[in-house]
């Protein structure tokens, strides 16, 4: 057994996680890829197979495991922490994968064709310009940063994306930041 499909295993084991066979698989394939494209390009915080697990995948899979079935957008998803975990976890789920950046997305267009998920879209554009979008009930934020936000407070940082997408998705959506190993809930936000 390969040795992400044996780290990945232990995770999975170690919280007994609900998670079928047939997700199992796609899941070490995704990581297997991740890591070869990671080689090429920098895609991922660290090279360390078993930090990358413990310290991403873990918390995206347990996160994941206790969603609903609904439309998510992935804001900055970058290797597609967690949106590509949603799609795979919650196949009834459609997710949206927000990235600016031109690696990100032949990434994800490579891994798509590979995975075959039919509850992804992609979308290379800005958060600020991304044109509007319909039916999305959940915002995921797990990695988001840019040039306006990467010196403001947190408050000052959740104010400005959730204004950007208050103006982009509509009012009637929860924002979810994923936060290390925590996940902070925002059901509704106040812009002063």
């Amino acid at each position: 057994m390969p040795i992400l499909t044996t780290l990945l295993k232990e995770a999975v084991n170690a919280k007994k996680f609900d998670i079928g066979n047939e997700q199992f698989d796609v899941l070490s394939t995704y990581l297997e890829i991740v890591f070869k494209w990671h080689k090429k390009t920098n895609i991922i915080v660290s090279r360390n197979q078993e930090y990358f697990i413990k310290r991403e995948i873990y918390d995206c899979i347990d996160f994941c495991t206790k969603q609903e079935d609904q439309t998510y957008i992935d804001i900055g998803t970058g290797a597609g922490l967690p949106g590509v975990l949603m799609a795979i976890l919650k196949p009834y789920s459609y997710v949206k994968l927000l990235d600016k950046r031109d690696k990100i997305i032949r990434f994800l267009s490579h891994l798509n064709s590979s995975l075959k998920l039919k509850n992804i879209e992609i979308i290379h554009d800005r958060l600020e310009m991304m044109q509007p979008q319909d039916g999305i009930k959940v915002a995921l934020i797990k990695n988001f940063s840019n040039k306006d936000i990467s010196g403001m407070k947190l408050a000052d940082r959740i104010s400005y994306v959730y204004g950007y997408l208050y103006k982009k998705i509509g009012g009637n959506f929860k924002m979810v930041f994923l936060t290390g190993s925590e996940a902070t809930h925002l059901d509704s936000c106040e812009i002063a």
